[in-house]
């Protein structure tokens, strides 16, 4: 369950650092974690209940 979980999350905020560090694009790697963020409202509780369904 942890692991189908895990696939729900956001992306980590560390892609930014990254994307700072290596000469990324740092505006893209934030628009990205800010719309996984978003995203992961809906698809954890989405995941959930699809992995409760399946048990």
């Amino acid at each position: 369950m942890i692991a189908c979980l895990l696939s729900a999350t956001p992306s980590p905020a560390t892609i930014s650092m990254y994307a700072q560090v290596y000469g990324g694009d740092m505006e893209f790697s934030a628009v990205v974690v800010f719309f996984s963020t978003l995203l992961s409202v809906v698809s954890i509780p989405i995941v959930y209940l699809v992995f409760l369904l399946l048990i």
